[in-house]
């Protein structure tokens, strides 16, 4: 496939941790232990029912070049920023395709392209969602 299709992506890392609410300390009862006969309905409560959700929003990514080479001080602050949140978004304002691959859909212009070994530096960064749907969608 040369590019992504206009949209919403998920890109998936590795997960930073196994959250589980059930193994917090204090959190199960003696009422909530497997045996106990108290006839009442005991509903779990899950990490994800918390309510607890921290996201980190990003505008234009014109990716062209890698990002884990740079180690200036308030770059990697951002990356950790992003990196600390459940999820991390920006709008991928490009094409992702080989520089071999298609043909422009216009002959003028700067075509927008992001080579799609790039996309391993958004995860790096902490960006595990991307969108898609911009005017240069169909450039290719």
């Amino acid at each position: 496939m040369p590019g992504l299709v206009p949209g919403t992506h998920v890109l998936l890392a590795s997960p930073k941790k196994d959250v589980d609410g059930r193994d917090e300390p204090g959190h199960d009862s003696e009422r909530d232990k497997p045996g106990h006969d108290s006839g009442e309905v005991v509903s779990m409560t899950y990490a994800s029912e918390a309510g607890d959700f921290s996201i980190a929003l990003g505008g234009d990514c014109l990716l062209t070049r890698r990002l884990a080479v740079y180690d200036e001080p308030a770059f990697l602050a951002l990356a950790q920023l992003f990196r600390g949140c459940d999820a991390g978004f920006v709008n991928l304002e490009t094409v992702v395709r080989r520089w071999h691959e298609g043909a422009p859909g216009i002959t003028r212009g700067t075509y927008m392209t992001t080579p799609p070994e790039l996309l391993d530096d958004l995860k790096w960064f902490g960006i595990n969602m991307v969108g898609c749907a911009n005017n240069h969608a169909f450039d290719y």
